[in-house]
């Protein structure tokens, strides 16, 4: 996906040198529609024209996503494999009683509405990460990968133009959380 990089705080201004023009970054996008072949576009993941989290972040959210475990029991994410109670399914049929509560999470699963994620500058970048740690509700790894953007972020913006970030630059919360900082 063609995507534009802007410098959106004076903390960043070191970009401005390299960032585009709207008509500079429109002419690239026509270019990459015209000579990328159809199935090389990257817009599989575009519901009315913008970017949709389900299939573009992690594997376990594509709808035919499964993993069946030992045990017989369908899971969406390799990395609950035996953990009964996230199974959200079993392999052929389920056995009478057995509910699986967690498939309609990850059939609902949306980062732009979380309340961390919903307020993230960085959103388009990461789509909340591991989906697992929402679902497991573990804080420290969500905020883990909010300080791991904020650090790297810099450093994969300047590579991509064969350059380097100031020394020490990273972004800070509120470069990330641009209207306050998450609930």
């Amino acid at each position: 996906m063609v995507a534009k990089l802007s410098a959106y705080s004076d903390r960043s201004a070191f970009m401005r040198r390299r960032e585009l023009s709207h008509d500079q970054f429109e002419e690239l996008q026509a270019i990459a529609r015209r000579k990328l072949p159809r199935e090389a576009q990257d817009d599989q993941d575009m519901v009315r024209g913008f970017p949709h989290p389900r299939t573009s972040v992690c594997g376990a959210l594509a709808p035919d996503s499964a993993v069946i475990g030992a045990d017989g029991r369908e899971y969406r994410c390799g990395l609950q494999v035996g953990e009964v109670h996230r199974a959200v399914g079993r392999f052929g049929e389920a056995q009478k009683g057995e509910i699986f509560p967690d498939q309609a999470w990850w059939n609902t699963f949306d980062p732009t509405t979380l309340p961390t994620c919903s307020k993230c500058s960085f959103l388009p970048v990461c789509w909340g990460g591991c989906p697992k740690r929402h679902l497991d509700g573990s804080q420290t790894d969500i905020q883990s990968e909010g300080r791991f953007w904020r650090t790297n972020l810099p450093r994969l913006i300047a590579a991509g133009f064969d350059e380097l970030p100031p020394p020490g630059f990273v972004y800070t919360e509120a470069d990330q959380f641009r209207d306050g900082a998450p609930d």
